[in-house]
């Protein structure tokens, strides 16, 4: 969540002179508390060059890989409990994303990691809200 707050606040500011790599570098340690900040201070200067690289360096500290597999698994063996409305298991499932923001899945792919885990009924009605949506955009761009 750090992260990716930090990238949102630092997206708000506009330089002519820096790009957003280096903008991220710059801002970053103003970001940082306590022991990540410690920790920032700990590496030798200059370690880091990009913004890429600062992030995989971080996640690896705070964020094992073996947190990150978990994550994913979970992720990725997602499943709609049967007592489960739709809104809520999209939810969950939004909650799993953000606990694991770093998961590398393309969108589609989470899509059909949702889709596919839906209960049959719930899978029928997103389908047919598909179907529906499709219908009215073609009535509505008609020319």
């Amino acid at each position: 969540m750090h992260i990716r707050e930090f990238e949102e606040v630092v997206a708000t500011f506009h330089s002519q002179n820096a790009t957003d790599d280096i903008m991220r570098l710059e801002f970053y340690p103003f970001s940082s508390k306590d022991r990540a900040k410690s920790w920032l201070f700990s590496l030798r200067p200059r370690s880091i060059r990009s913004w890429n690289e600062m992030t995989h360096v971080f996640f690896d500290k705070y964020f094992p890989q073996r947190k990150t597999y978990a994550l994913k698994r979970q992720i990725f063996t997602f499943a709609q409990q049967d007592s489960e409305t739709l809104y809520r298991s999209s939810e969950r499932f939004k909650e799993l994303l953000s606990m694991c923001s770093h998961h590398g899945y393309e969108n589609w792919r989470l899509m059909r990691y949702f889709y596919k885990r839906l209960t049959p009924r719930e899978r029928q009605f997103m389908e047919m809200m598909c179907v529906m949506i499709s219908s009215y955009r073609k009535i509505l761009i008609r020319p």
